[in-house]
């Protein structure tokens, strides 16, 4: 299991939201280009790295950000937040993103999504399932639509999408551990389908780590539990490095 640690991006800034709501920005780092260069140095190999408002606005903000993060980084960096036309998921990976998530279009206009698939291949399509309830959140997380998590899910794995991270709003940023019977559910319907989960949100310490590695999770997010000091890089990429090969 791959352990992936995220930058969200806000004015040029590295932040963390608490369940989604803007106005609880915390600003971690004024300079997520040096941050990214403090995770590899310290062994990570993976980047989770989020436009903010891009997500909220429907168009990239941060492209600028993306670009200088791969070319001072080997970092494998999946990038996401305002990738509404298919020009701009071509200059991301232009860029430098390895995938590139696509979250409300997928809700909003899925023909759209199936003519990126068609233009870059469904393996470099990360999709962003975040949800609310048990259904699909929009628009920067601002907005619920009426599309089921398991619905959207089996949707994108029939479209040749497999690669997905899934949010529990609801605990992200919470530190109160992630939705790990959700988890095991979506495993145990959609794993034989090809499934190839990314957990995200209420990661707290090791235990949370040891839960999603357990339960067959690919990788998992890490983001406040890092910045507020609940796990160190050392230990994130030691637990990596310990299960290096295990599901």
């Amino acid at each position: 299991m791959i352990c992936i640690p995220a930058i969200d991006l806000l004015e040029g800034k590295a932040v963390r939201l608490t369940q989604g709501a803007y106005d609880s920005a915390k600003i971690y780092a004024e300079d997520p280009v040096v941050l990214a260069k403090t995770f590899e140095d310290a062994g990570c190999t993976h980047l989770h790295l989020v436009d903010l408002e891009g997500a909220l606005v429907g168009i990239v903000q941060h492209m600028s950000v993306l670009e200088e993060i791969a070319q001072k980084t080997s970092l494998t960096i999946d990038f996401s937040g305002g990738l509404s036309e298919i020009g701009h998921i071509e200059d991301a990976i232009h860029a430098g993103a390895s995938w590139v998530g696509i979250g409300s279009k997928a809700v909003t206009d899925p023909s759209w999504v199936k003519q990126v698939i068609e233009t870059i291949g469904a393996d470099r399509i990360l999709l962003s399932a975040d949800a609310r309830d048990g259904y699909v959140a929009t628009k920067g997380w601002t907005q619920t639509s009426n599309v089921t998590l398991t619905e959207h899910i089996r949707t994108y794995l029939d479209a040749g999408v497999c690669r997905m991270v899934v949010t529990d709003i609801g605990r992200d940023g919470m530190l109160q551990g992630p939705s790990i019977e959700l988890y095991k559910s979506l495993l145990a319907q959609f794993r034989g389908d090809g499934l190839n989960l990314i957990a995200s949100g209420g990661i707290s310490g090791i235990a949370d780590l040891e839960s999603c590695q357990a339960i067959g999770c690919a990788a998992v997010v890490i983001g406040k539990a890092y910045y507020e000091g609940h796990l160190s890089l050392e230990e994130i990429v030691g637990f990596e490095t310990l299960n290096s090969g295990q599901n």
